[in-house]
């Protein structure tokens, strides 16, 4: 094989190894936090780290993420169950409104239900902030709102 075409050989095959190396990394990255309870244990983490929070803000702050991850629970297993109903709804000859708002009501509900206990725990958590941390978290809330609204 003449040297020219070693060359293009040796840098296409650096181009694909590189390019796989790359591509598995970010995956790799991507997919750090597999569950729910895991994607929280870290924002708790990173939040107490930020807001210098203590132990005892630490503990109220995991406490709201308990009552957000109970929350989400529950509605997961009402979308479990009315997923199956809507679709059968899709599906039919004609759709029934009635029934496609009594599956948003038993929704509704249940996220009626638990909202009180995330209320509850934030402002337990709140409570035990300064005012210094209070006016942090709300720069955090401004960024995030900013970044994330066209």
């Amino acid at each position: 094989m003449s040297q020219p075409k070693r060359r293009v050989w040796r840098w296409l095959c650096i181009t694909i190894v590189g390019g796989i190396a790359v591509t598995t990394a970010l995956l790799a990255g991507c997919s750090h936090f597999k569950t729910p309870e895991e994607r929280a244990q870290a924002l708790v983490k990173h939040a107490a780290w930020e807001l210098d929070l203590n132990t005892a803000q630490q503990a109220d702050l995991q406490h709201v993420a308990d009552a957000m991850l109970t929350l989400r629970q529950a509605l997961r297993g009402v979308e479990d169950t009315q997923y199956q109903a809507l679709h059968q709804l899709m599906t039919a000859d004609a759709f029934d409104s009635q029934q496609a708002l009594a599956l948003y009501s038993t929704a509704r509900q249940e996220l009626d239900q638990g909202v009180p206990q995330v209320i509850s725990a934030y402002a337990q958590f709140h409570a035990g902030l300064s005012a210094e941390q209070r006016q942090e978290l709300a720069e955090r809330l401004n960024w995030l709102h900013d970044s994330h609204t066209p």
